[in-house]
């Protein structure tokens, strides 16, 4: 299996794998050194790590994932939570079978879910080490609030399909963004347009919650380095998720990224990347 291929029309590095169900799923590859997969959340794809990758990319071989449904990875009619799990896993096994292994493991939000579950899935000796960044884990009881935009938003996919009203929604009612910053994120037209194209995966992920509970159990399976960060301003649940985490994984830590919130990688660049690099660049 080749390290990375070059896409023929965008001139970038890519690296694709198999998933269990057969669908293709990529990532995008930048820099020279030790593997870093990165697995994102709800509502974006590889490009939120725009701000931080080129920093990132001197220390590391970054492979960055579109999870299934956007970019350059396929998707499937009979979409599970589960799907996006094995998705990570054989992108896991993929990535340390190309560079010889192991390999660093980086995942925020609800990819710090597919990350979790995918990791306590894998043969031991494919995950050096783990960071976890505000991972959404589903634990009882929801939050009304969530649950009310879940509904919200499945309700616009099943009866008009508006996939910019429910990009809007995902933004105004959940992320809490103003009007005026949305209006600035739908100025990058060509950044919109991408996000419309896989507007169809937020309302299925915000029902994941939903129809899946976290086993906290089986994660006591990770037995690598792992550290778990949770933004100072990011919400209660996230706050919640991210100490269930930290008191199950054995070894793993906790560190409160001051300032920050939930996407601290887009608002606070430099201080991301340097918790990352140091976190990974350590021995054991």
């Amino acid at each position: 299996m080749p390290d990375s291929v070059l896409n023929k029309v965008t001139g970038a590095r890519e690296f694709h794998v198999t998933s269990a169900d057969g669908t293709d799923i990529g990532c995008h590859v930048l820099g020279e050194g030790p593997p870093l997969l990165m697995v994102h959340g709800v509502a974006i794809d590889h490009s939120c790590f725009d701000r931080a990758k080129v920093p990132l990319s001197e220390h590391f071989t970054l492979y960055m994932m579109d999870r299934r449904g956007r970019g350059i990875s396929g998707d499937s009619t009979d979409w599970t939570i589960g799907r996006e799990f094995e998705d990570v896993q054989a992108m896991i096994t993929g990535v340390a079978a190309a560079t010889g292994g192991p390999i660093n493991l980086f995942g925020h939000s609800l990819g710090g879910l597919c990350s979790v579950e995918a990791a306590s899935r894998t043969e031991a000796g494919m995950v050096r080490r783990f960071f976890l960044y505000d991972p959404a884990i589903p634990k009882p009881p929801r939050s009304p609030a969530l649950i009310a935009i879940a509904d919200k938003l499945a309700a616009i996919l099943r009866d008009t399909g508006d996939r910019e009203k429910m990009i809007e929604t995902h933004l105004l009612e959940w992320t809490k963004i103003s009007p005026e910053v949305l209006a600035r994120q739908k100025a990058d037209t060509a950044r919109w347009a991408r996000r419309l194209g896989w507007a169809h995966t937020i309302p299925r992920e915000y029902k994941a919650g939903e129809i899946f509970a976290a086993d906290l159990g089986l994660y006591g399976n990770i037995q690598v380095p792992t550290r778990v960060m949770v933004g100072e301003q990011s919400h209660q649940g996230l706050q919640d998720s991210a100490r269930s985490l930290a008191d199950t994984i054995s070894g793993s830590d906790l560190i409160v990224f001051k300032g920050a919130g939930h996407y601290g990688f887009t608002s606070d660049p430099p201080t991301f990347i340097a918790e990352l690099v140091k976190f990974f660049k350590e021995d054991r």
